[in-house]
């Protein structure tokens, strides 16, 4: 990742125009979108927690404990897949649901606390591929084809396997769902058959619980007591 793709993105998500804005009526969460530039396929974005799916066996799982949340799916489960022309950043595992999972269609990630930021892979994006973002029940936003698709700005850098140049006539992108407003802990990723959802490299920025606001506030009066007896020491000196 080089300097101009982090601020070609950091800016994008400062630009209104640029970052459409989403939200549910029902909701007090809104979030804002953003992709990486033309192949990349890992987040430009720091103090994250990174799940790449490498260290899994491949084949059905209906479980996974990872440091960014629970995933969980109806069995025989979600697919840990081997990259192919359909998905894996940078020639790496992935996560699919749809096409090679059935009947399972969807996978829940339960996000490990309330989260601020989530990044995601999206492979061979088709318009049967929909990721949803809650905030406990409500539905914040809706992350489709159409959704991505006016993000990309016409370029046809973004269609193909960036890694293979395998079909061309689908999009492959890093999503940034970015917080404006409250926060969101929950994902769904579901293709209801036919074709099969991608993603990888999923990433979250999770908001610090209050006791450990508490103690990290405890220490810094500390250090702050510390340096004053110091100075005053000094001042008796």
């Amino acid at each position: 990742m080089n300097r101009f793709h982090s601020l070609l993105t950091r800016t994008a998500l400062l630009l209104a125009p640029l970052c459409p804005i989403l939200s549910s009526p029902a909701s007090a969460t809104t979030v804002s979108l953003s992709v990486e530039a033309p192949g990349v396929q890992q987040s430009s974005f720091s103090n994250i927690v990174t799940e790449d799916f490498d260290s899994l066996s491949t084949g059905s799982t209906t479980l996974i404990n990872s440091a960014v949340g629970t995933y969980s799916a109806a069995a025989p489960g979600g697919m840990i897949v081997s990259a192919d022309a359909y998905g894996g950043a940078y020639q790496t595992q992935y996560l699919a649901v749809g096409n090679q999972s059935l009947p399972t269609t969807s996978i829940t990630l339960d996000l490990a606390g309330p989260a601020t930021y989530f990044g995601f892979y999206f492979g061979a994006i088709d318009a049967l591929n929909t990721v949803d973002i809650f905030d406990g029940a409500e539905l914040v936003a809706s992350i489709t084809r159409a959704t991505i698709l006016p993000l990309l700005g016409g370029d046809p850098d973004y269609f193909g396997n960036p890694n293979t140049g395998e079909n061309t006539g689908e999009p492959y992108v890093y999503v940034n769902v970015v917080a404006t407003s409250g926060t969101f802990d929950r994902v769904l990723f579901s293709n209801p058959s036919g074709t099969g959802l991608e993603s990888d490299n999923h990433s979250v920025q999770v908001v610090p619980e209050p006791s450990s606001l508490a103690i990290a506030g405890i220490g810094l009066l500390g250090v702050g007591g510390a340096t004053l007896r110091r100075r005053r020491r000094r001042k008796a000196g």
